[in-house]
């Protein structure tokens, strides 16, 4: 019986956590910066991102309902990179 080396465990760990290290307030700062107003983020995604519209080298995306610049109440989803990836926001 062959097991796997505790190494290989803990790096799969932090390679798919990292969209923990992303806080609710970098995404909220992200939007406040572009002119949304308001920040309820209704659901964070860190196992896939990019299923749900970010990119490959995203590790976070979290869907929040906000008011746009033109004071409309929208739903747009915030990827976020880390460490040395900003966000983005992506409209629908």
């Amino acid at each position: 019986m062959q097991t796997t080396p505790v190494y290989l465990i803990v790096l799969a760990s932090l390679l798919t956590s990292c969209g923990y290290m992303v806080s609710d307030a970098d995404v909220c700062r992200t939007l406040a910066t572009q002119g949304f107003r308001g920040c309820t983020i209704a659901d964070r995604n860190t196992v896939a991102p990019s299923w749900a519209g970010c990119g490959e080298s995203d590790a976070l995306s979290a869907e929040v309902q906000t008011v746009n610049p033109l004071g409309a109440s929208v739903v747009v989803t915030v990827c976020c990179g880390w460490p040395f990836k900003g966000c983005t926001i992506r409209s629908r």
